[in-house]
């Protein structure tokens, strides 16, 4: 089940005359909209194919340290919902979209990176994360989209690495997420992008 968007009821209302989608549609007096009924209701189906791509390297260890590449990506080729109509189904390609009412992003790519360095008792890392830009219904663009985050953990030999230091912190570049105008609540898609400002994080671990 899912709630139909509610710029889609409008589309499909005012250019296909949908007798389901305008009685969804409650105006007032004066001919305003005051709601669309966007109640969970069972669809057709969802088809959806994409491309998923990772590479990894390691280096041999050498006299300063190990270092590593990881590289994984998700290509989205479809993403297509069929909802019931007067006569048969409508089916709408979300492929690199956004959608308010619930927020969910459908971007074309996302992919992300980690380089990380290792070497005695002390290991940093630098993840990248990438969204590619969507499209709102009316057209405007939320812009591609890079988060950067770093790690440092650090292991004493003494303890036999069994205890492990780690900081962190996530979004060090302070990326704010692209504004999304047909979102609810806060105005971009918590589904896809992160809560604004940065995430910073010290951890201590103990491993038997």
């Amino acid at each position: 089940m899912a709630a139909t968007d509610a710029t889609l009821t409008l589309s499909r209302c005012a250019e296909a005359a949908d007798a389901l989608s305008c009685a969804a549609i409650t105006r007032t007096p004066n001919g305003l909209i005051s709601r669309i009924n966007a109640q969970l209701q069972n669809i057709g189906g969802i088809r959806t194919r994409g491309v998923d791509v990772t590479a990894v390297y390691r280096s041999p260890r050498t006299s300063a340290g190990t270092f590593g590449l990881s590289l994984n990506g998700n290509i989205l080729l479809k993403y297509a919902e069929s909802f019931p109509a007067t006569v048969g189904f409508t089916t709408t390609n979300y492929q690199g979209t956004t959608r308010g009412s619930p927020e969910q992003s459908y971007p074309k790519f996302k992919g992300n990176a980690v380089v990380d360095w290792d070497i005695g008792l002390m290991r940093a890392s630098f993840t990248g994360r990438y969204i590619k830009s969507v499209k709102e219904a009316d057209g405007k663009r939320l812009d591609n989209t890079f988060y950067g985050d770093v790690q440092l953990t650090l292991a004493p030999g003494w303890l036999e690495n069994r205890l492990g230091l780690t900081i962190g912190v996530n979004n060090v570049f302070n990326q704010d997420p692209p504004a999304c105008y047909s979102c609810t609540g806060p105005n971009y898609d918590p589904t896809t992008y992160d809560v604004p400002g940065q995430f910073g994080y010290i951890r201590l671990s103990w491993g038997l």
